[in-house]
Protein backbone atom coordinates (compact mmCIF):
# COMPACT_ATOMS: atom_id res chain seq x y z
CA UNK A 1 0.00 0.00 0.00
CA UNK A 2 1.29 3.55 -1.43
CA UNK A 3 1.94 6.57 1.86
CA UNK A 4 -0.96 8.15 -0.18
CA UNK A 5 -3.33 4.86 0.17
CA UNK A 6 -1.86 4.55 3.84
CA UNK A 7 -2.57 7.87 4.83
CA UNK A 8 -6.52 8.15 3.32
CA UNK A 9 -7.00 4.47 5.24
CA UNK A 10 -6.19 6.08 8.17
CA UNK A 11 -7.81 9.44 7.45
CA UNK A 12 -11.01 7.35 6.87
CA UNK A 13 -10.50 5.22 10.11
CA UNK A 14 -9.98 8.13 12.20
CA UNK A 15 -13.34 10.03 10.74
CA UNK A 16 -15.62 6.67 11.15
CA UNK A 17 -14.81 6.37 15.09
CA UNK A 18 -14.96 10.28 15.38
CA UNK A 19 -18.61 9.62 13.91
CA UNK A 20 -19.31 6.82 15.47
CA UNK A 21 -18.63 8.41 18.73
CA UNK A 22 -20.57 11.91 17.95
CA UNK A 23 -23.37 8.96 17.54
CA UNK A 24 -23.44 7.05 20.34
CA UNK A 25 -22.78 10.11 22.71
CA UNK A 26 -25.60 11.84 21.16
CA UNK A 27 -27.79 8.30 21.82
CA UNK A 28 -26.72 8.31 25.41
CA UNK A 29 -27.40 11.92 25.99
CA UNK A 30 -31.43 11.23 24.42
CA UNK A 31 -31.56 8.03 26.69
CA UNK A 32 -30.76 9.93 29.71
CA UNK A 33 -33.02 12.93 28.85
CA UNK A 34 -35.72 9.93 28.76
CA UNK A 35 -34.71 8.51 31.67
CA UNK A 36 -35.05 11.89 33.42
CA UNK A 37 -38.55 12.30 32.23
CA UNK A 38 -39.68 9.01 32.92
CA UNK A 39 -39.04 9.45 36.40
CA UNK A 40 -36.42 6.99 36.84
CA UNK A 41 -33.65 9.53 38.77
CA UNK A 42 -32.80 6.69 41.51
CA UNK A 43 -31.46 4.39 38.16
CA UNK A 44 -29.51 7.72 36.53
CA UNK A 45 -28.40 8.33 40.04
CA UNK A 46 -27.30 4.65 40.26
CA UNK A 47 -25.04 5.34 37.05
CA UNK A 48 -23.46 8.53 38.15
CA UNK A 49 -22.29 6.96 41.70
CA UNK A 50 -21.02 3.90 40.15
CA UNK A 51 -19.26 6.12 37.36
CA UNK A 52 -21.42 4.73 34.22
CA UNK A 53 -22.00 8.59 33.10
CA UNK A 54 -19.17 10.11 31.96
CA UNK A 55 -20.74 13.35 30.39
CA UNK A 56 -19.33 16.25 32.51
CA UNK A 57 -22.84 18.36 32.14
CA UNK A 58 -24.96 15.57 32.97
CA UNK A 59 -22.33 14.47 35.97
CA UNK A 60 -22.58 18.08 37.19
CA UNK A 61 -26.38 17.79 36.69
CA UNK A 62 -27.18 15.14 38.74
CA UNK A 63 -24.68 16.03 41.59
CA UNK A 64 -26.81 19.45 41.56
CA UNK A 65 -29.96 17.40 42.18
CA UNK A 66 -28.38 15.39 45.07
CA UNK A 67 -27.10 18.86 46.94
CA UNK A 68 -29.36 19.78 50.17
CA UNK A 69 -28.89 23.19 50.36
CA UNK A 70 -31.65 24.66 47.65
CA UNK A 71 -30.35 28.21 46.90
CA UNK A 72 -26.90 26.78 46.35
CA UNK A 73 -28.55 23.84 43.75
CA UNK A 74 -30.17 26.53 41.81
CA UNK A 75 -27.32 28.64 41.72
CA UNK A 76 -25.51 26.48 40.20
CA UNK A 77 -28.11 24.82 37.50
CA UNK A 78 -28.11 28.73 36.08
CA UNK A 79 -24.17 28.44 35.46
CA UNK A 80 -24.46 24.84 34.31
CA UNK A 81 -27.44 25.95 31.82
CA UNK A 82 -24.51 28.37 30.23
CA UNK A 83 -22.34 25.67 29.75
CA UNK A 84 -23.95 22.92 27.92
CA UNK A 85 -24.79 23.13 24.61
CA UNK A 86 -26.94 20.09 25.29
CA UNK A 87 -30.76 21.24 24.63
CA UNK A 88 -32.22 18.76 26.50
CA UNK A 89 -30.40 19.07 29.26
CA UNK A 90 -31.17 22.93 29.30
CA UNK A 91 -34.91 21.85 29.28
CA UNK A 92 -34.27 19.71 32.48
CA UNK A 93 -32.35 22.79 34.23
CA UNK A 94 -35.65 25.11 33.46
CA UNK A 95 -37.98 22.10 35.05
CA UNK A 96 -35.49 21.93 37.90
CA UNK A 97 -35.24 25.65 38.40
CA UNK A 98 -39.28 26.22 38.06
CA UNK A 99 -39.79 23.86 40.59
CA UNK A 100 -37.86 25.45 42.96
CA UNK A 101 -40.09 28.66 42.83
CA UNK A 102 -42.89 26.78 42.52
CA UNK A 103 -42.02 25.13 46.24
CA UNK A 104 -41.76 28.80 47.01
CA UNK A 105 -45.01 29.95 46.40
CA UNK A 106 -43.89 31.70 43.13
CA UNK A 107 -46.27 30.01 40.89
CA UNK A 108 -46.21 32.42 38.26
CA UNK A 109 -42.42 32.96 38.21
CA UNK A 110 -41.78 29.46 37.83
CA UNK A 111 -44.37 29.19 34.61
CA UNK A 112 -42.12 31.78 33.20
CA UNK A 113 -39.19 30.12 33.88
CA UNK A 114 -40.55 27.20 31.44
CA UNK A 115 -42.33 29.12 28.83
CA UNK A 116 -40.35 32.76 28.27
CA UNK A 117 -36.73 32.51 26.96
CA UNK A 118 -36.57 36.41 27.33
CA UNK A 119 -37.83 36.62 31.45
CA UNK A 120 -35.34 33.27 31.93
CA UNK A 121 -32.45 35.37 30.62
CA UNK A 122 -33.35 38.82 32.95
CA UNK A 123 -33.67 36.66 35.78
CA UNK A 124 -30.00 34.83 34.94
CA UNK A 125 -29.02 38.02 34.98
CA UNK A 126 -30.52 38.81 38.29
CA UNK A 127 -28.87 35.44 40.02
CA UNK A 128 -25.14 36.08 38.46
CA UNK A 129 -25.25 39.82 40.32
CA UNK A 130 -26.40 38.25 43.58
CA UNK A 131 -23.87 35.52 43.19
CA UNK A 132 -21.73 34.32 45.92
CA UNK A 133 -18.17 34.17 45.98
CA UNK A 134 -15.73 32.05 48.15
CA UNK A 135 -12.40 32.10 48.94
CA UNK A 136 -9.38 31.27 51.95
CA UNK A 137 -9.11 34.82 53.65
CA UNK A 138 -5.10 34.20 55.03
CA UNK A 139 -3.94 37.58 56.38
CA UNK A 140 -5.94 40.92 57.35
CA UNK A 141 -4.18 44.34 58.20
CA UNK A 142 -5.32 47.30 59.15
CA UNK A 143 -3.27 49.39 56.73
CA UNK A 144 -2.87 48.78 52.58
CA UNK A 145 0.69 48.83 52.54
CA UNK A 146 1.02 45.72 54.90
CA UNK A 147 -0.96 43.87 53.04
CA UNK A 148 0.38 44.37 49.61
CA UNK A 149 3.69 43.84 51.20
CA UNK A 150 2.28 40.66 52.62
CA UNK A 151 0.83 40.00 48.98
CA UNK A 152 4.40 40.40 47.33
CA UNK A 153 5.95 38.33 49.24
CA UNK A 154 3.41 35.17 48.97
CA UNK A 155 3.40 36.00 45.06
CA UNK A 156 6.72 35.55 45.32
CA UNK A 157 6.45 31.96 47.02
CA UNK A 158 3.65 31.09 44.08
CA UNK A 159 0.48 31.88 45.64
CA UNK A 160 -1.50 34.26 43.84
CA UNK A 161 -3.79 36.79 46.49
CA UNK A 162 -5.55 39.74 46.06
CA UNK A 163 -6.77 42.63 48.36
CA UNK A 164 -10.01 43.23 49.70
CA UNK A 165 -11.04 46.56 51.45
CA UNK A 166 -14.01 45.60 54.40
CA UNK A 167 -15.42 47.85 56.98
CA UNK A 168 -14.92 46.30 60.79
CA UNK A 169 -16.65 48.19 63.51
CA UNK A 170 -16.32 51.09 61.34
CA UNK A 171 -12.53 50.58 60.51
CA UNK A 172 -10.88 50.01 57.50
CA UNK A 173 -9.58 46.28 57.16
CA UNK A 174 -7.56 44.60 54.11
CA UNK A 175 -7.69 41.05 53.82
CA UNK A 176 -5.70 38.77 51.58
CA UNK A 177 -7.84 36.28 49.77
CA UNK A 178 -6.94 33.74 47.61
CA UNK A 179 -9.52 32.10 44.93
CA UNK A 180 -12.71 32.96 43.50
CA UNK A 181 -14.91 29.49 43.77
CA UNK A 182 -18.08 29.11 43.38
CA UNK A 183 -18.20 26.77 45.98
CA UNK A 184 -17.69 26.31 49.18
CA UNK A 185 -16.82 22.82 49.38
CA UNK A 186 -14.07 23.86 46.50
CA UNK A 187 -12.58 26.70 48.67
CA UNK A 188 -12.57 24.74 51.73
CA UNK A 189 -10.08 21.97 49.17
CA UNK A 190 -8.06 25.13 48.61
CA UNK A 191 -7.83 26.15 51.80
CA UNK A 192 -6.29 22.34 52.56
CA UNK A 193 -3.80 22.37 49.78
CA UNK A 194 -2.57 25.80 50.67
CA UNK A 195 -2.08 24.28 54.71
CA UNK A 196 -0.11 21.47 53.31
CA UNK A 197 1.73 23.23 50.13
CA UNK A 198 2.66 26.77 51.94
CA UNK A 199 1.96 25.83 55.82
CA UNK A 200 -0.33 28.75 56.46
CA UNK A 201 -3.47 28.62 58.12
CA UNK A 202 -6.31 30.22 56.35
CA UNK A 203 -10.45 29.51 56.32
CA UNK A 204 -12.73 30.01 53.80
CA UNK A 205 -14.91 33.38 53.46
CA UNK A 206 -17.79 34.42 51.45
CA UNK A 207 -17.43 38.21 49.43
Amino acid sequence: MSSVRRHRFVCSVVLAVCCWFAGAQAQNRSQLFEQFQNHQVEALLQSYRHRAITMPDWRQFLALIQQSNADSAVAGYFRLFNRTHDQQLQHLIRQRIAQFYSIQGFYETARRVETDPVFFRKLQGIKKQQQIHYGVQLAAFSRRENALRKKQALSASGLATRVIAKQKNGQALFVLIHGDFESKEAATRAMKTIRKKFNLKGYVVEY
